[in-house]
């Protein structure tokens, strides 16, 4: 029971990491105030000036992006913008969705290297939040970066393509993106090989990269 539960929070994590950007960027523009104005605890009435007129047509645009019905009921009981996004979380992950489709969590492969860089290699769930830390990783990786997703036999399409539409814009921004199947491609003990820290050439050890390599070994 323990071990469900913990899936079960682990799931909602992955959907509130996966829609939460989306639900701020979308606000943002309904209401015409800055995304970083828009804190959990922000009174949607008290210190955006919401009335009753406008929180029914930011549910509309909801509705609209997120494909969901939100009751008039769920609607009223809305105070702050974390309960709106609370509210998205819940009614997305309940409307049939879910990741992966399959029923069974993928553990994808990936390697990154930055230009001139050293390869990091490490595993990550095919999951919402999976996705957005694969993307903001390549991203801050900078131009000419290369990214190399690989993905065992039986990943659901559906999913593929959630993937590569995250990852195509990184290739506007100049990084060599690979999404492809490959069988074995997955470390065999399902945890990635932490490789040894490298070394500056006084000989001292690089931390972050260290710590950043243990954080990645997730599946």
């Amino acid at each position: 029971m323990a071990r469900t539960s913990e899936a079960a929070v682990q799931r909602r994590w992955g959907w509130y990491a996966w829609l939460e950007p989306r639900v701020r960027a979308l606000v943002s523009a309904e209401l015409g105030v800055g995304m970083q104005d828009l804190a959990s605890d922000v009174s949607l009435a008290d210190d955006l000036a919401v009335d009753s007129l406008d929180l029914l047509s930011l549910a509309f645009a909801l509705e609209s992006a997120f494909g969901i019905a939100i009751s008039e009921r769920t609607l009223a009981a809305v105070r702050r913008y974390g309960d709106l996004v609370d509210v998205i979380v819940d009614l997305v992950a309940h409307s049939g969705e879910s990741w992966p489709q399959s029923g069974e969590l993928v553990c994808l492969h990936v390697r990154l290297r930055a230009q001139g860089g050293p390869l990091l290699e490490r595993s990550e769930w095919l999951t919402p939040y999976g996705i957005e830390t694969i993307a903001g990783d390549a991203a801050r990786a900078g131009p000419r970066a290369e990214l190399d997703v690989v993905a065992p036999p039986g990943t659901p399409p559906p999913d593929l393509r959630r993937l590569e539409e995250a990852l195509q814009p990184l290739t506007s921004r100049g990084l060599r993106v690979s999404i492809r199947i490959e069988a074995g491609a997955a470390f065999d003990s399902g945890t990635p090989p932490v490789h040894s820290p490298e070394e500056d050439p006084d000989g001292t050890v690089d931390h972050d990269m260290r710590s950043a390599r243990r954080r990645r070994a997730v599946c």
